[in-house]
Parts: structure tokens; C-alpha cells; sequence
């Protein structure tokens, strides 16, 4: 019997905010992931989340993606984690600098929670005490680091044009992380000599959590059955400028030394005062309010080859909140996907098709069939009227709103033979 290679993908009808499933199945197995999970209509949020347990029962989440920490696109995580176990999670690496500046963002919109604290002081360690596996992107900085041409070498001709060579299908599909090394908690008393009670109880939990990735900037996680590279998923992010000018303030006022802590942020919740003074500081110090966003291809690999491509084999991009209006940005982000671009047919775009987060004229070279703004009622005016009739002259343009009818999502299948 020939199998059937099939992706589905959905954009969830959150609002602003952002849900995004794709589950890839092939001969039984499956594979899924979600991108963001989160929305400034929590009603909506739960409601999808819903729809997932009905439409997965309790199988497993494979990967889970977070393009940023922001509330509107994390604030669904724990209860995702709450109902199905969590393999991984892939995260942007975060020194902390940009920890304190997330702290500063979030009182200027005064959304700073005990919860957020924790979040932000130290999110792989709030997700390994969850029992999930932390992989950290590193950073593109200047847009140096391209990913690797996603069909690389002269693979097999198909066999005609409906079936074409694949390999034995391994027992399970797996992810594997190229380039990526393991790099466990520390374990012990970190300032030496014996170890108290509390802290050996902390060298146990430190021990049980799971461990902890780094992938390199550029290097692509790649879904495999056997020696086929089926699926590619290309993480992306560049920090943006001034993060360790402005935590230096913040550390100067809020008098805080040595390892980031929730504890050591806890006077950004009893002082409103001091949340108003972060919030000024933050305002004055950065043009825009959306700097770190971790966007995600996600496509074929060289297993599906050219042809299938164009036979609907085509790849998603989704954009979080990255600052796409900024020009250096976008050739860092050109430069690094451009290669990518002609098999793209689905675009998320950035900050709920926010005016000052995409340019009007689009990217070179990138020429969807869809554009996507994930936007519900709002008094932004997201998305952008003017955004949406000038992309609407050469595609389609689709906003997903809080309503179950305004839910995107395709599919397609390849067949294969063993």
C-alpha cells in the first residue's frame, strides 16, 4: 500500500494574540507542533484549546514555539501544560539584559503578574521544572547566518508523477536538533564547599529536570523519518540594540545584584510608583515596543522533493511580533530566508498586521498566495487598512478574529511508496 504524506495547518481563531497548529502524519506516525499560544481574548483562547483536546485527546504536543514572552502570545502556556505533556519547547536565548527589558515592557502595559516574574527571571527554568526540554535559539546578530538551502544535492527523480522513492519509515518520528549539544542545569551549591539541606533538595529537582538544548543561529530542526528530511522547521530571531544600556538603568534602580530572580523583581508589583518610573524608562529608551520575536519557517525538506512543491507542498511563515517595517530588519530578514522565499505560500503577518510592524510594499521576493493578520476586535486599528489593500493587489489576505469562521487552515498530501 502506498502511504500518503499529509500536513494540516491551522491559524486558531484566538484574536490578537496567536495559536498556530501543524500536525505532519505519515504511514500512522505523526508529528505536531504549535506556534505561540496566547491572547488578549482569553475566552477565544480557551475555547481553541478546547478544540485541541477535542480534536487530540491527551496525545502529547511534540514542540511548542514561543516567538516572544508577551502575554497576548504565552499567556494560554500553562494551561496548554495543565492538559497534555510537552516535549519541547523552543525558546529565543535570552541573556539577561533582555529579561530586564521584558520586565520593563510589561509595566509599561501594565501587565506585570507574580507569574509573568517568574516567566521572565528565568523561562527555561520555569519550563524544565514543567518537565519539558528547553531548546534556546541563539541569535542572528546582523544577519550574518543563513540556514542551510533547503534542497540540498541532486535527490532521486520521482518514479512518475503521482509516487516517488522513500526510504524504510522508522518506528517513530523524531526531531533532531543539528548542531545542538545538551547542556543540563547545574548541580550542587554554586559558591562551593558543602551543600546546605535546601540546596542538595535543589541539586534533586535540578537533577529530575529536563534537559536543555542550545541551537546555533542558522541551523535548522529538522523532522525525519529515517534518512529523509520530510519537514524543516528554521527558527530566526535578531536582538535588537540598546538592551544592555537600559538594564544597567534598571538595575541601578530597582538595586539589584548578582543572578536575575523572581524575588529580586518583586517591588515591580507592590509599587505602582515604580512600575510608572519603568514604564517612562522603557517609552524614552526604545522607538518600538516590539523587539524580540523569534519567527519560524516551516516547509518541506529535501525528502519532498521539487515536484511535490509545486504540487502543493509548500511552506508557512509565521512572524510573531518581529519589527518587519524596520529596513536594517528586513534585510537581516530577507538575508537569512530569502532562499526560502519561492516556496513560501502562507505568511502570519507580524504584530497582528500592525501599520508600523510590515511595509506596505511587501518583501522582495516574497510572494505569497495568503497573508494572515491574527487581530479580533481591537483599538489599534490591527490590521492596517492600508497594509491590507495594498497586499490584497497580488494575494489573498485573510484576518482571523476571535469568530470559529474566520479559522484558516490547508492541507496537503503526497504520495510516497516505501
Amino acid at each position: 500500500m502506498t502511504p500518503t504524506f499529509e500536513a494540516i495547518r491551522s491559524q486558531l481563531p484566538v484574536g490578537q494574540g496567536g495559536l498556530h497548529s501543524t500536525l505532519l502524519r505519515l504511514a500512522g506516525r505523526e508529528f505536531w507542533f504549535i506556534y505561540d499560544c496566547g491572547s488578549s481574548n482569553r475566552s477565544s483562547l480557551w475555547r481553541e484549546l478546547d478544540s485541541l483536546d477535542n480534536d487530540f485527546g491527551e496525545r502529547p504536543l511534540d514542540l511548542l514555539v514561543l516567538s516572544h514572552l508577551d502575554e497576548d502570545h504565552v499567556n494560554g502556556v500553562e494551561r496548554l501544560l495543565s492538559r497534555r505533556k510537552v516535549r519541547r519547547v523552543m525558546l529565543p536565548y535570552l541573556d539577561e539584559d533582555e529579561k530586564l527589558v521584558l520586565v520593563a515592557r510589561a509595566a509599561s502595559n501594565d501587565a506585570v503578574t507574580e507569574a509573568n516574574l517568574r516567566l521572565y527571571a528565568d523561562p527555561e527554568g520555569w519550563f524544565e521544572r514543567h518537565g519539558v526540554e528547553v531548546i534556546l535559539v541563539q541569535p542572528t546578530r546582523g544577519g550574518d547566518v543563513a540556514p542551510p538551502d533547503p534542497s540540498p544535492g541532486d535527490p532521486p527523480q520521482p518514479l512518475d508523477d503521482d509516487v516517488h522513492e522513500w526510504s524504510a519509515i522508522e518506528e517513530d518520528w523524531d526531531l533532531e536538533i543539528a548542531g545542538s549539544q545538551p547542556r543540563p542545569s547545574a548541580v550542587g551549591d554554586e559558591r562551593g564547599g558543602p551543600t546546605s539541606k535546601a540546596s542538595a533538595r535543589r541539586s534533586k529537582r535540578k537533577q529530575a529536570a529536563a534537559p536543555r538544548r542550545e541551537l546555533p543561529a542558522g541551523e535548522p530542526l529538522t523532522v525525519r523519518a529515517r534518512l529523509n528530511s520530510i519537514w524543516e522547521l528554521v527558527p530566526f530571531w535578531c536582538p535588537a540594540e540598546g538592551a544592555a544600556t537600559f538594564a544597567a538603568k534598571v538595575r541601578r534602580k530597582l538595586k539589584l545584584k548578582g543572578k536575575l530572580t523572581a524575588r529580586k523583581l518583586s517591588p515591580v508589583l507592590s509599587s505602582y510608583e515604580l512600575r510608572r518610573e519603568l514604564a517612562d524608562l522603557y517609552k524614552s529608551s526604545f522607538a518600538s515596543r516590539n523587539r524580540t520575536s523569534l519567527c519560524l519557517y516551516s516547509g518541506p525538506g529535501w525528502g519532498l522533493r521539487p515536484k511535490d512543491r509545486q504540487r502543493g507542498a509548500r511552506a508557512w511563515l509565521s512572524t510573531g511580533d518581529a519589527p518587519l517595517a524596520s529596513t536594517q530588519y528586513q534585510r537581516y530578514f530577507t538575508s537569512f530566508f530569502g532562499s526560502r522565499f519561492p516556496i513560501v505560500d502562507t505568511v502570519v503577518l507580524p504584530h497582528h498586521g500592525a501599520r508600523t510592524a510590515f511595509p506596505r510594499q511587501g518583501l522582495s521576493g516574497l510572494r505569497p498566495d495568503v497573508w494572515i493578520a491574527a487581530a479580533g476586535k481591537n483599538s489599534y486599528g490591527h490590521p492596517d487598512p492600508g497594509l491590507r489593500a495594498a497586499l490584497r493587489r497580488h494575494a489573498s489576505f485573510w484576518q482571523v478574529s476571535t469568530r470559529r469562521g474566520t479559522l484558516y487552515s490547508d492541507e496537503f498530501s503526497v504520495y510516497v511508496r516505501k
